[in-house]
């Protein structure tokens, strides 16, 4: 008798046993069908670009978001005796920086140290005058935008009937002389007519400094043909 009891008790242990461990197999055979369901996804999810400082604010011509230079903050250059100057200036305060001064304006430090051939910014002060550039939705560029003075352009078309040689009447004259200092331009770089519209009064000179090339677009202020004065209208990178 007691041994059938024993007999019996092995049996139910022996199945439980085989109970245990079929669920045990069951579960782990679960988890693992989950884990690899989890690394399949994984390796099917599209990976996401990481946007690292280099690739933000390096040498690209758009400013950090797509809207264009903070004006709030700049006005147009003081009148100089040339019939056209910067239309955006920034007035360097105490303390200032030149990377703060970019993040104000909403621009790339390097653009901006560029555009003032400033080689560190630490050059700047107190009262120095930066140009700020304007920017090109269109065709997504960085520019130095000229405006014109009307009052002097006035003035120097008057002149220009009475003097001789009269000043401002060559468009390649105009670019050399009125870019000075604009991306390091200067009167001993290389200066190259491309093309002149006296119907339209438009104009275009190339410029070549230190293997940089810039693109000046001129235009006739007062008066359109063979007497009337030019102005820089604007200075693109190319």
């Amino acid at each position: 008798m007691g041994s059938a009891k024993t007999k019996i008790l092995n049996i139910a242990t022996l199945g439980l046993v085989f109970a245990l461990a079929g669920s045990t197999v069951y579960y782990y055979l679960k988890s693992q069908e989950a884990s690899t369901i989890k690394q399949a996804d994984k390796m099917t999810e599209p990976k996401q670009k990481t946007i690292t400082d280099k690739e933000n604010n390096t040498l690209s011509d758009s400013p950090k978001t797509s809207a264009a230079p903070n004006s709030a903050y700049t006005q147009p250059a003081a009148s100089s005796g040339r019939p056209s100057n910067p239309a955006q200036t920034y007035i360097v305060g105490a303390g200032e920086t030149l990377s703060g001064i970019a993040s104000k304006l909403n621009m790339n430090w390097t653009r901006l140290s560029e555009i003032n051939n400033l080689e560190s910014g630490d050059q700047i002060k107190e009262g120095q005058i930066l140009i700020i550039p304007s920017y090109d939705e269109s065709s997504k560029k960085i520019f130095v935008e000229y405006k014109i003075d009307g009052q002097k352009s006035t003035q120097l078309q008057d002149e220009s009937t009475r003097l001789s040689p009269a000043p401002y009447l060559d468009p390649a004259t105009v670019a050399k002389t009125d870019s000075a200092n604009i991306y390091g331009l200067s009167a001993s770089d290389t200066f190259q007519f491309i093309s002149k519209n006296e119907a339209d009064g438009t104009a275009i000179v190339n410029a070549t400094h230190l293997e940089k090339h810039y693109q000046i677009d001129l235009f006739q202020p007062v008066q359109k043909g063979k007497e009337g004065i030019w102005a820089i209208q604007k200075i693109t990178p190319s």
